[in-house]
C-alpha cells in the first residue's frame, strides 16, 4: 500500500476539493456585500426622509451608486464562491452523478453490432455504479456489503432546441445537483476484446475533464470497465478514501484496475466464486502489494475454501507488516523471531534494520493501520487452533497417488514459513508442560499430529493473552467502532484454554515419554496409559458444563445485555462447541446439553443483529466456520438453522469434516460441466470448434492432475467462460455448492452420519472423498490416453461424452456402503 508521504508518492496528485475554504469565502464575501448594501441603503433611507440635499445639490441616490455597485459585485463574487463551494461539497461526499444518455456505436468503419443495445449497456453501467463495495472486512468472512458509492444516477438527455438548453441553463444556474457528469460513446473493433465504451467524465467544481476508452469481450464487461473506470476517478477525491480500504489513496491517482479487480473480487465473494475472487485479488495485489484489507479479505476467501494453512501464513504476513503501527508489538516480534532479549529503541543495529528509525508513537500510528493489524490478529489467533492447520501440515506427503503435485510443493513451502514462525515458541511450550527442549527436537515433536496441534493450541493461548493485553483501553489502541469489541477478546480467553485443554487429552503415552514430561498418569479401560500437563492434575473431558458457563457469563455480564454485539455471542457459541470435539460417540447424552448450551448463544447472536446482518453470515456460520465442525451434525443445530435461517428443503445433517466433501463435489461438477459444454459447442459448431479443442483438453488435463491447486481451476473456470461467450450462453456456474445440494446428501446422512455412529460416518465420508477422487483420476486417464491428432469431431466429442458419464457417476456417490 502507498504511503501518502509528499516526498516519496510515485503516483500522480489529484486535486481535492475544498468545500470549507469555498464556504467560508462566500460567507466572508456576502458579509460584505451585505454591510455595504445595509449601510448605503441606510444613507439614502435617511436622505429621503429627511429630504435632505447635500451642500453640491447633487440627489442622495447619486452619491450612493458606488457603495450599490460595490455591493453587487461583492454579491455576485459571493454566489460565485458559494456555487463553488456547494460543488466542492458535493464532490467530497461524493454526491450524485448525472449520466448523460449513452451514445449508439461510433462509426469507426466497421460493421454495426446487432447485440448491441444501449439502453441495456447503459442500464448495466448504471447498476455496477450504485452497487459499489467499499466496507472495511469484518472479523469473520462474509458477503461483502453494498455501500453508498453514489447516492444517486441521474439521466438526462442531451437537448438539441433553443428552448432545452435555456432550461438546462437556467436550472444549472439556480440548482446544484450534480458534481460529476459523465457522458459514453458505444464502440466496435477487430479482435478478442472488440466491445468498447468512450466515458468522458466531468469533475465540478473546475470542470476537469477525464476521457477514457475500455475494451472487453462483451458488452456487461465493458460497462463494468466503465463504471469502475469512472469509480476510481472519483474516489480519491472524495471523503470515503480516508475511510479503510482506500486510505492510502486519498489525494492521490488510483490506478483503475486496482479499483476494477476489487470491486469483482468482492462480487465474486459475495456470489460464491471463490477461485475467481482470488484471481482478482491477486491482480488488485500486484498493484497495491501492501494493502493489508486487500490481504485481509484474500485470507478469509482462503478459509472459505477450506485452505487453513494458506490463511494463517497470510495473516501471519499481515500481522508482520502491519505491526509498523504498533511499537510495543513490532518490538515483541523482532525479538521473538531473533531470539533474542527486548532490545532497546536507542540501540543503533535496531534502529538500522528500518530506513525509517523506530515505529510511530501509539497516538501517531495510522488508525486504519491499527484496525487492519487487530483484524489480523484476531484471525491468526481463531485459524492457528484450527484443527484443519494441523491436518493440512500433518498430511502433505499423505496422498493416495502421483496426482496434486503442485498442491503437495506449495503446503510443503507453506509448511516451511509456518514453522520459522512457530519455532521460537517451542521452548516456552517445553517449559510450560514441564519438558526438556534439549532432547526432543522441534522436527521431532511436529512429526506426529496431536502433539503438532496442541502446540498450535499453546501458540493460539499465548496470542490470545497478548491481543487481550495489548487491546485494554489504557493502552490507547482501542478506538470506539473497531471490528473485534473488548467483550469478544475477552470470551476468548474461556475458548483458548479450553482448546489447548483438550488437544492436551488426546496426546497420549509415547509422546510424553519423548518430552520427558513430569505427568501424572491416569489409567483408561483398557489399561493403556495416558499422561497430562502438570498444570490440570485432575482433569477430565469434557469439562464441567457449569463452570464454562458460569466462565462465559461473568464475561458477558461486564457489557449491558443490550450493548452486546453478535460478534460475542458467536464467540461464546464457538467457546462451548469445543467441548463437542473429541467427543464419545457411544455416549450422546453427554452432548446434549453442551449442543443446547452452544446453540442458546447461537440464538442471543442473531437475535442481537438484524437479519440481513445475520444473511451474510449464513455460509459462514452454516458450513465454513471450523470452530463449530462438531456441532453441526448435531440435531439442536440443524433445527436452529431451520427455524432461523429457513430454506426450501430440509437440511441434511453434515460431516464433522464439511470443506473437503464440499470441494470434491465442487471439483467434480465442475469439470462436468466444462464436458457437458465442449459436446453442447462441438454440436453446434462442429469444425469451428476444433481450434480450440487441443487448448480444450489441455486445460481439462490439467484441472483432473492438480484439482486441489485454485490456480488450475480458475484456469479451466475462465476456459469455460469464454467458450459460453462464443456460444452466446449464460455464464459459465463456478460458485461453490452447497451440502444440500449434493446428490448423494441424505443417503450419505441416512447410511449413518450425523446419528451417533462415528465409525460409520467416517467410512462414509472416507468412501465418498475416495470415489470422487477415483472418478477425477479417471477422468485424467481418459484425458491423456486419447491421441492429440488428428482431431476429429467425432472422437473429441466421444470423448468429452466419457468424461460426463463418469462424473455423473461421482456426483451420485458409490453404489454401496464402503
Amino acid at each position: 500500500m502507498i504511503r501518502r508521504t509528499n516526498a516519496r508518492s510515485v503516483a500522480a496528485r489529484v486535486p481535492l476539493p475544498h468545500p470549507r475554504r469555498w464556504l467560508l469565502t462566500a460567507a466572508a464575501l456576502l458579509a460584505v456585500a451585505g454591510y455595504v448594501g445595509v449601510l448605503d441603503g441606510l444613507g439614502g433611507l435617511r436622505a429621503w426622509i429627511g429630504g435632505w440635499v447635500p451642500p453640491g445639490g447633487e440627489p442622495v441616490l447619486g452619491s450612493a451608486t458606488p457603495g450599490v455597485l460595490v455591493a453587487v459585485l461583492t454579491l455576485i463574487a459571493g454566489l460565485f464562491a458559494l456555487r463553488r463551494g456547494l460543488f466542492a461539497l458535493l464532490a467530497r461526499r461524493p454526491g450524485p452523478i448525472e449520466v448523460t444518455a449513452f451514445h449508439g456505436l461510433a462509426d469507426d468503419g466497421y460493421a454495426p453490432d446487432p447485440t448491441a443495445d444501449t439502453a441495456q449497456v447503459a442500464a448495466e453501467f448504471r447498476r455496477t455504479l450504485t452497487e459499489m463495495s467499499l466496507s472495511t472486512p469484518l472479523s469473520m468472512p462474509t458477503s461483502p456489503r453494498q455501500d453508498e458509492f453514489i447516492d444517486d444516477v441521474g439521466t438526462v438527455a442531451d437537448s438539441t432546441t433553443t428552448f432545452g438548453a435555456a432550461v438546462a441553463l437556467v436550472r444549472a444556474a439556480l440548482r446544484i445537483q450534480y458534481a460529476y457528469r459523465v457522458a459514453a460513446q458505444m464502440r466496435v473493433r477487430r479482435g478478442e476484446e472488440r466491445f468498447g465504451i468512450t466515458v468522458h467524465l466531468v469533475m465540478q467544481p473546475g470542470g476537469r475533464g477525464e476521457v477514457a476508452t475500455l475494451w472487453a469481450a462483451d458488452w456487461a464487461s465493458a460497462a463494468d470497465l466503465a463504471a469502475h473506470w469512472v469509480g476510481a476517478q472519483i474516489l480519491p477525491r472524495s471523503r470515503l478514501a480516508r475511510r479503510a480500504p482506500w486510505t492510502s489513496w486519498h489525494g492521490l491517482q488510483m490506478p483503475p484496475a486496482l479499483f476494477h479487480h476489487s470491486q469483482l473480487a468482492r462480487r465474486c465473494v459475495a456470489e460464491r466464486r471463490f477461485e475467481e475472487a482470488l484471481g482478482h485479488f491477486h491482480e488488485a495485489l500486484v498493484l497495491d502489494p501492501q494493502n493489508p484489507y486487500l490481504r485481509i479479505e484474500r485470507a478469509q476467501v482462503l478459509e472459505q475454501l477450506g485452505l487453513s494453512m494458506d490463511a494463517v501464513v497470510a495473516y501471519a504476513d499481515i500481522v508482520a507488516v502491519e505491526s509498523w503501527h504498533d511499537r510495543t508489538l513490532w518490538r515483541r516480534l523482532r525479538a521473538h523471531v531473533a531470539g533474542d532479549a527486548d532490545p532497546s529503541e536507542d540501540d543503533v543495529t535496531w534502529a538500522s534494520t528500518r530506513a525509517d528509525g523506530p515505529p510511530p508513537p501509539r497516538l501517531r500510528a495510522l488508525v486504519t493501520g491499527q484496525q487492519a493489524l487487530l483484524i489480523a490478529r484476531y484471525r491468526l489467533v481463531t485459524r492457528l487452533a484450527s484443527q484443519t492447520v494441523a491436518q493440512q501440515w500433518w498430511r502433505v506427503d499423505d496422498y493416495p497417488d502421483a496426482r496434486n503435485t503442485k498442491r503437495t510443493a506449495e503446503r510443503r513451502e507453506l509448511r516451511a514459513r509456518l514453522r520459522t514462525w512457530l519455532e521460537p515458541y517451542y521452548p516456552d511450550y517445553l517449559a510450560d508442560l514441564q519438558g526438556s527442549a534439549e532432547n526432543v527436537p522441534f522436527d521431532v515433536a511436529v512429526r506426529r499430529q496431536r502433539l503438532l496441534a496442541h502446540l498450535l493450541c499453546f501458540v493460539s493461548w499465548v496470542e490470545t493473552e497478548h491481543l487481550l493485553a495489548d487491546y485494554r483501553w489504557w493502552q490507547l489502541r482501542r478506538r470506539p467502532g473497531m471490528a473485534v469489541s473488548q467483550t469478544a477478546l475477552r470470551v476468548l480467553r474461556v475458548w483458548a484454554p479450553l482448546l489447548e485443554r483438550r488437544a492436551a487429552v488426546k496426546v497420549e503415552g509415547p509422546v510424553w515419554d519423548e518430552l520427558q514430561a513430569k505427568r501424572r498418569p491416569d489409567r483408561r479401560p483398557d489399561g493403556r496409559t495416558i499422561t497430562r500437563p502438570k498444570r490440570w492434575p485432575d482433569v477430565v473431558w469434557p469439562p464441567d458444563i457449569t463452570v464454562v458457563e458460569a466462565d462465559l457469563e461473568r464475561v458477558l455480564r461486564r457489557k449491558p445485555a443490550r450493548w452486546r454485539e453478535w460478534q460475542e455471542y458467536y464467540n461464546a457459541a464457538c467457546a462451548a462447541a469445543v467441548a463437542l470435539g473429541g467427543r464419545r460417540d457411544d455416549a450422546p447424552d453427554e452432548l446434549r446439553p453442551w449442543a443446547r448450551l452452544a446453540v442458546r448463544y447461537l440464538e442471543r447472536a442473531v437475535s442481537s443483529t438484524d437479519s440481513g446482518f445475520v444473511g451474510a453470515y449464513t455460509q459462514w456460520l452454516s458450513t465454513g466456520d471450523d470452530d463449530l465442525r462438531s456441532l453441526r451434525s448435531l440435531p439442536e443445530f440443524v433445527d436452529f438453522l431451520d427455524r432461523y435461517l429457513p430454506t426450501d428443503d430440509l437440511r441434511a445433517p453434515p460431516p464433522h469434516r464439511l470443506v473437503e466433501l464440499v470441494m470434491s463435489q465442487h471439483a467434480v461438477r465442475l469439470l462436468r460441466t466444462y464436458a457437458t459444454d465442449r459436446v453442447a459447442a462441438l454440436d453446434q459448431r462442429e469444425e469451428a470448434e476444433l481450434p480450440w479443442e487441443a487448448r480444450a483438453r489441455a486445460v481439462a488435463t490439467e484441472f483432473t492432475d492438480q484439482d486441489r491447486d485454485w490456480r488450475c481451476r480458475l484456469r479451466l473456470v475462465r476456459s469455460g467462460q469464454k467458450l459460453r461467450l462464443r456460444m452466446g450462453g449464460a455464464p459459465f456456474p463456478s460458485a461453490l455448492p452447497e451440502f444440500d445440494d449434493d446428490p448423494a446428501a441424505w443417503r450419505y446422512n441416512l447410511a449413518g452420519a450425523g446419528q451417533g455412529n462415528g465409525e460409520v460416518a467416517k467410512r462414509h465420508y472416507r468412501g465418498y472423498i475416495t470415489f470422487r477422487r477415483g472418478a477425477l483420476a479417471e477422468a485424467y486417464a481418459i484425458l491423456a490416453g486419447v491421441p492429440a491428432e488428428p482431431l476429429t469431431v467425432a472422437g473429441s466429442r466421444a470423448m468429452w461424452q466419457r468424461i460426463v458419464a463418469v462424473m455423473d457417476r461421482a456426483l451420485d456417490g458409490p453404489p454401496s456402503t464402503p
